[in-house]
């Protein structure tokens, strides 16, 4: 028998599709946890053009005088004096990024990533470890929270591995996503032409139903056909959750920005729609971004760095838009939204570029990151500051790139920095990847994780020894100093 197309994607998509009784069960009892998304500024981005300024002519095209301070942050102008303005879907209109959002967003700087590979990057930002065989943070909270949800981790894109924790769903398109869930419809969309009349279509619902009852009935007799029945169970499980997944589609029909010209606000917008169906299709999502690798042309008008920053930070901004204003995810607010930026790692000054002039700016481990808590998330993650710090020099002598600052705890454990980069003692621990993926999965809840019998947590079976001792006590003993006031 030949399977259109369609058909079989809509059975591989929605074979994940069933309800675990027994996490809905729980989360009855206590609040749940909060929803992960995280964007990733793939192949490198330089913050100096943002939200680490440095006004040295080895690093940026503006002065120290032209920095800005918006939304509690010190920030870097577009150019000259000028903001980062980017478009507001909501009030179709042009904001200040920084005056407008930045008071939801916790900068971190002085990240040291120890590597500049664009393998080894990535991983050791969104899973916390440089070693290989680690999922995605977003992987951990969606086998966590809704393993068996329709959308359970969405990507767009760059590091995604699951280590088969999760069945991913890759697509930043909400068009193939409504396809998939309405098979019967020539386009995807409600008012579409149909292949099927309603009736017909329903007896042939039925009829796979009757088939696959009698499928299960003989398997049954036949356990040891292991892979059989296995997946025979996840072919009965999408069955069951077909029109969960018409859910989905009708809220993509009402959803914004369905194929907006900046790829990441159409990606965050399938990510909401997915999070907002109820019952929710999405737990997390990851959304990747930018091609930032400006080995040369790094200032470039049209595609520089600062204008694939500005389009970045128009999808994040559209993401904090939506969440906190928008009253169709009034229950998103209300769970909470951790939202995790960055990157493969930092940028170095300026190379000198070839003889025209265009600049480039090679790899560089010390980078940045941003934390923003929406909705129940906002008062875990203070806004408007910023954490750790770098610097272009030591010793007064300009280095190719930028040094992280050492830190260590005060005595109400909050992180303060040293006063030059190459001071060591006691006490004193470099910030990494780690210590951030660790102070994530604290607050997303991942320690509360209660797994079924005889299988380990998995903050356990992916543990994070490299983290620095100091910190795992601080966050152990109830206090996050990466997201909380410091």
């Amino acid at each position: 028998m030949h399977i259109k197309r369609r058909t079989f994607l809509q059975a591989t998509v929605v074979a994940t599709a069933a309800v675990v009784i027994g996490k809905q069960a729980r989360a009855q009892a206590a609040p749940l946890p909060p929803l992960f998304i995280s964007v990733e500024a793939n192949q490198a981005w330089d913050t100096t053009t943002s939200v680490d300024p440095h006004g040295n002519p080895a690093f940026s095209l503006y002065t120290e005088d032209q920095i800005l301070t918006s939304g509690g942050l010190r920030v870097a102008p577009f150019e000259g004096t000028t903001p980062f303005s980017v478009r507001r879907l909501r009030t179709a209109d042009t904001v200040d990024f920084f005056a407008t959002f930045g008071g939801f967003i916790r900068v971190v700087n002085g990240v040291d990533h120890r590597t500049v590979s664009h393998d080894i990057g990535p991983r050791h930002a969104f899973s916390g470890s440089l070693r290989d065989g680690f999922p995605a943070l977003g992987a951990m909270v969606a086998a966590v929270q809704g393993p068996n949800l329709p959308l359970a981790f969405l990507s767009s894109g760059g590091f995604d591995d699951t280590q088969g924790i999760v069945t991913l769903t890759r697509s930043g398109r909400q068009s193939i996503v409504r396809e998939l869930a309405r098979p019967n419809r020539s386009t995807g969309a409600a008012t579409s032409a149909q292949f099927f009349p309603d009736d017909v279509d329903a007896l042939v619902r039925d009829a796979q139903r009757a088939r696959d009852a009698r499928r299960g009935t003989l398997l049954d007799a036949r356990r040891a056909l292991r892979k059989a029945v296995t997946n025979h169970a996840a072919m009965a499980s999408a069955r069951g959750a077909e029109e969960g997944f018409l859910d989905l589609a009708n809220v993509l029909d009402a959803s914004p920005a369905t194929a907006d010209t900046n790829t990441l606000i159409s990606a965050a917008s399938l990510a909401l729609a997915g999070m907002r169906t109820v019952p929710a299709a999405c737990a997390s999502a990851h959304l990747s971004f930018g091609n930032f690798d400006t080995h040369f042309d790094h200032d470039d008008d049209v595609t520089g760095h600062r204008v694939r920053m500005r389009d970045l930070l128009e999808g994040v901004g559209h993401l904090i838009d939506e969440i906190e204003n928008n009253p169709a995810n009034a229950a998103l607010k209300a769970r909470g939204v951790l939202i995790y930026v960055s990157s493969d790692f930092g940028r170095t000054a300026y190379n000198g570029g070839e003889d025209d002039g265009a600049r480039g700016k090679d790899h560089w481990p010390v980078t940045s990151a941003m934390v923003i808590g929406l909705g129940a998330m906002r008062p875990r993650v203070s806004g408007g500051t910023t954490i750790g710090r770098t610097t272009p020099f030591i010793d007064g002598v300009l280095q190719p790139g930028l040094r992280a600052m050492p830190l260590r705890f005060d005595a109400n454990d909050n992180l303060v920095p040293g006063t030059s980069p190459t001071q060591t003692g006691a006490g004193l621990f470099a910030l990494t990847a780690t210590e951030v993926n660790f102070a994530l999965r604290d607050a997303l809840g991942l320690n509360d994780e209660e797994p079924a019998a005889g299988t380990a947590r998995l903050v356990d079976r992916f543990a994070l020894p490299e983290v620095d001792a100091g910190f795992t006590a601080v966050v152990a003993a109830g206090r996050n100093p990466i997201l909380n006031d410091v």
